[in-house]
């Protein structure tokens, strides 16, 4: 054994002396650099989950450095993944607007809305489309304006359905009629610029709501950016949409944040409208938005948010006539996304690439892979359109 224990200090000292000897003759900075990568090497075999994540941040912001962040320099692999789970929603959300589906008692307004403004006014029938919408009206405003569940005796129009329509039907180079617009103008509160939840909740203050007032905007902003208000129209529709904005941007309740009810002692902060809210201002482009859209990306989501995230909503409105009910589930990854690369290019080079690590993250999550298997066409719309803005925002890097 002694024997044994000499041989091995014997071949110690011949391999590690020479290399210690050159170690001690090399300078400080090639000393510290083989520390550096010693300390490393032991980082990584003791925490590899940190260490891989380590170098995928750093692998994003090389990108950035390289290649600019514009378009956003996304991983080759990535962006071919992002392309083919486009692919598959376009194709199932597709079949949606069948008229064997829109036939169906699922088949409503509002998700046919969000399936033409998910699709890009691409790949849909306008012949069948626009009629079922129109044809679908509440009887309340002259067949204008729309509920949640149409033809039914209980349910009041949604105001929010209003702006869904008017930006699917700007999506398919189609303006909104005459009455469609009024009704929306019409609803609006004049003095503060926001929009109600019900027709039956106008009224009251309190229940002014973030998510109906952010949608009138994309409504009517996406109208107006086809060119599809007429000239007489556009003073009017030109206030409404900068008396909203200022109303959203006055009632954050945190920085880069809304609740879903500012006036209302229920009311809660949302994620998903407030990403809507953001987008809204985006769309319209009457304000700055240079300090929300920072404000914004340094408050991003630190932990995975998978496609079935909601936020679930229960919400009691009271007038003096009845009490209303927000019932509404709002899906969180699709409208953070939207709203992080319509901020994205506001940020300073470290913002921008903790947010490129995030998007890349949540793209790549298996949960988006499947989404297109789900049998919920609403919500699958809404992530259509946010893998089409990630596409439109992106190419592929260099590296």
């Amino acid at each position: 054994m002694a024997g044994l224990r000499d041989y091995l200090d014997q071949l110690t000292e011949s391999v590690i002396s020479p290399v210690w000897s050159r170690v001690m003759a090399a300078s400080w900075v090639a000393r510290a650099a083989l520390l550096a990568i010693i300390v490393l090497a032991g980082s990584i075999a003791k925490y590899p989950a940190t260490a891989q994540g380590t170098w995928s941040e750093a692998d994003v912001f090389s990108r950035l450095i390289l290649w600019g962040a514009e378009p956003l320099p996304v991983r080759h692999s990535l962006y071919d993944t992002i392309a083919r789970n486009q692919a598959r929603l376009v194709q199932t959300i597709q079949s949606d607007l069948l008229p064997a589906k829109l036939d169906n008692v699922r088949g409503t307004p509002w998700s046919t809305a969000q399936a033409i403004f998910g699709l890009g006014g691409e790949h849909v029938d306008t012949n069948i489309v626009v009629p079922f919408i129109r044809n679908n009206g509440s009887p309340l405003c002259g067949r204008a304006c729309w509920a949640e569940i149409p033809n039914s005796p209980d349910t009041e129009p949604c105001i929010v359905v209003s702006g869904w329509v008017m930006a699917a039907l700007a999506q398919l180079g189609i303006a909104a009629t005459p009455e469609e617009l009024d009704f929306l103008l019409s609803h609006q509160n004049r003095n503060d610029g926001w929009w109600a939840t019900f027709l039956g909740t106008s009224d009251s203050e309190s229940l002014a709501s973030t998510y109906s007032t952010a949608w009138a905007i994309l409504g009517l902003a996406e109208q107006k950016r086809r060119k599809l208000i007429p000239p007489d129209r556009m003073p009017a529709v030109d206030q409404s949409i900068i008396l909203g904005a200022n109303w959203l941007v006055q009632h954050m309740s945190s920085p880069a944040r809304w609740k879903n009810y500012p006036n209302l002692a229920a009311g809660t902060e949302s994620e998903s409208i407030s990403g809507v809210a953001l987008h809204a201002l985006h769309v319209s482009n009457v304000l700055a938005t240079d300090n929300l859209d920072q404000q914004w990306l340094d408050r991003l989501p630190r932990r995975q948010v998978l496609v079935s995230d909601g936020e679930k909503n229960y919400v009691e409105l009271h007038t003096a006539n009845r009490v209303y009910f927000d019932h509404w589930v709002q899906i969180k990854l699709p409208w953070l996304l939207i709203a992080t690369l319509d901020a994205f290019h506001r940020g300073d080079v470290w913002q921008q690439s903790r947010a490129l690590h995030w998007i890349e993250g949540e793209m790549n999550d298996p949960s988006v892979a499947t989404a297109y298997s789900v049998d919920d066409g609403w919500w699958r719309a809404e992530l259509l359109r946010s893998l089409n803005s990630a596409l439109a925002a992106s190419q592929p890097s260099r590296t």
